[in-house]
């Protein structure tokens, strides 16, 4: 999905549930939110890809709208924009992003209405090596302000690129990256994102006055709609007798549970309790090298597919059995003695080791004259096993980190997460290694846990950075902290 000049984005509107409160208005008043058009911006800055979350004022026109003649970023209008084949939404600082960006070849946009979130928030994804061009987009939008008290304006970030891109956002751009933990930001999106599920189920239950908790750790009968469609829980788990993606609510949300985070590389975090203030334990637990860039690299020399969307949905329609060796290949069936089903991969590319696999059809002549066709190899068939290959590691090491600490419930996350195949990929492996015991749950917004969180920490900074304090789920307003 993500190729060459491209971006992903999704507009999530919240206007219920969730809201601002009414100090959002009289904090801009009094010139504690200074941010052009009125917009709070924090990036997660990857090796391979790049997260940003802008945080908007739903429904309050700032200072800075009305000096440029705008209008509060409307969702509704710019949906409807987009669906007539382009993007001119009002002159809000997502809405001016989405216009400057289909100049850029094969640029793509998504947006999703949704409500529950407290104000407007917005999720920008394009791949790091584009860097360059993205920030170039931001200089020609509007001069950032400097902090009230002469400062630098702060933006939010976590990744290696908080760091290493930190000198061009300072030289073109005029504010400085203030980096937060990535471990703790990855730990506090997350929480975030699960405390606002939380809040949904509970407030779905009193409209419909069902007793408080009904149904609670079971899933859900109705389907969940695709990643960044206009409704739909946020947490899910996959049904692997009915092959699909269900929605689920968690029993004891807070509890400490493991997040598996896939980026580049993989890391496994251990999440305690949540406090009331919002506060989390973390630590990393384990991790490897294994992941999306693995994946990914693979695909570049192995295909010709020049996305990565490309080749995760190739992979959708690919049959892994005909490059891997299974348990069948071997033993002519299960090895019921071992507790091994006949469709368990025993080698990963096992087969292509023991076969001729041409780049092209071609003909073999047998020594009774007769012919041999022997099938090229399909690169969806190539690109399943190098998916199979991955998650199925990620799922073992995760599975062995539950294990060591005790715990049951496994989050996975991060951008690699993109379709229903590596969920039925990684839930069927934790079913295997863990004997149905562990759960394995996602999160619509998996991808933008470090970018969330971030800016959730920042808050904790107040207007002395020059940054907005941000409202918790279930919260009332803003709360501004000066620790």
């Amino acid at each position: 999905m993500i190729g060459p000049r491209h971006l992903r984005v999704a507009a999530r509107a919240g206007t219920r549930a969730l809201g601002l409160g009414q100090r959002m208005a009289s904090a801009q008043a009094e010139g504690t939110l200074q941010w052009p058009l009125g917009s709070v911006m924090s990036l997660d800055i990857g090796g391979s890809l790049t997260k940003l979350v802008v945080r908007s004022p739903a429904g309050v026109a700032t200072a800075n709208d009305v000096s440029q003649g705008g209008k509060p970023w409307d969702v509704e209008q710019a949906v409807a924009a987009a669906g007539s084949g382009g993007v001119d939404g009002p002159d809000g600082f997502v809405g001016r992003i989405l216009r400057r960006m289909p100049r850029h070849p094969g640029y793509r946009a998504e947006l999703e209405l949704s409500d529950g979130m407290g104000g407007a928030l917005s999720f920008l994804q394009f791949e790091t090596r584009w860097m360059d061009d993205f920030v170039d987009i931001l200089a020609d939008l509007h001069p950032f302000p400097q902090h009230p008290d002469g400062g630098e304006l702060a933006v939010p970030a976590t990744g290696g690129g908080a760091f290493k891109f930190a000198p061009m956002f300072r030289e073109k751009l005029g504010f400085r990256l203030e980096p937060s933990d990535e471990m703790h930001a990855l730990a506090r999106g997350m929480r975030y994102f699960e405390a606002a599920s939380a809040h949904r189920w509970a407030e779905e239950e009193a409209a419909s006055g069902a007793p408080s908790g009904t149904g609670a750790g079971t899933a859900g009968a109705s389907e969940v709609p695709p990643p960044l469609s206009p409704t739909g829980p946020e947490m899910f788990t996959y049904d692997l007798g009915g092959d699909r993606v269900v929605a689920w609510r968690d029993p004891a949300p807070g509890a400490p549970c493991l997040l598996v985070s896939i980026g580049s590389g993989v890391s496994i975090i251990k999440v305690g309790q949540s406090q009331p203030c919002g506060d989390v334990s973390v630590d990393r637990v384990n991790g490897c090298s294994v992941g999306g860039a693995t994946f990914w690299g693979l695909c570049r020399l192995l295909t010709s597919y020049r996305t990565f969307d490309e080749a995760v949905q190739a992979a959708d329609v690919g049959d892994n059995s005909k490059i891997a060796m299974l348990v069948s290949d071997i033993y002519g069936g299960e090895y019921a003695k071992l507790g091994l089903p006949g469709d368990i991969v025993a080698s990963d590319f096992g087969k292509v080791g023991t076969r001729r696999y041409p780049r092209a059809p071609c003909v073999q002549k047998r020594e009774d004259g007769s012919s041999l066709v022997e099938p090229a190899v399909e690169e969806a068939d190539l690109t399943r096993a190098l998916l199979v290959m991955v998650l199925n590691n990620i799922a073992q090491v995760a599975h062995s980190s539950a294990r060591e600490h005790g715990i049951d419930r496994i989050f996975f996350g991060g951008s690699f997460l993109r379709r229903g195949t590596m969920m039925r990929v990684l839930t069927s492996a934790l079913k295997f290694w863990s004997g149905g015991k562990t759960r394995a749950a996602f999160m619509r917004h998996e991808g933008y846990f470090g970018a969330m969180g971030a800016m959730l920490l920042a808050a904790h900074c107040g207007a002395d950075k020059g940054l907005a304090a941000l409202p918790l789920p279930g919260s009332d307003g803003w709360e501004e902290r000066s620790e």
